[in-house]
């Protein structure tokens, strides 16, 4: 979960800008690039699916939840977020790089 308490704890996105990028060479960055934008994809999807979920149960008149049950789906859909932004950098950092490097050829 991406907090930023008064200790101002790293984020997932703080750690991910971190990882060393040189390391990898043309093929990986690319690779890096094109399953980061699917994990982006899918995570999109998801998020998309629990909130039509959501709607429809509430239409078809509302099935009850527990707390927990609600709970667990906010901290789910605020987790997901996170990484989602986490990926977002990573990907774009990765095609920074491969931007970077075709320029030089």
């Amino acid at each position: 979960m991406e907090t930023n308490d008064t200790q101002s704890s790293p984020t997932l996105t703080d750690i991910f800008n971190k990882i060393d990028l040189s390391i990898l060479d043309a093929a990986e960055t690319l690779q890096l690039a094109n399953i980061s934008e699917d994990y982006i994809e899918g995570l999109c999807k998801s998020l998309s699916f629990m909130g039509n979920s959501l709607a429809t149960i509430a239409e078809n008149g509302a099935i009850e939840f527990s707390s927990e049950c609600l709970n667990q789906l906010g901290h789910s859909i605020e987790v997901t977020g996170s990484l989602i932004i986490s990926l977002v950098s990573l990907h774009h950092r990765a095609e920074r790089k491969i931007l970077i490097e075709t320029e030089d050829i």
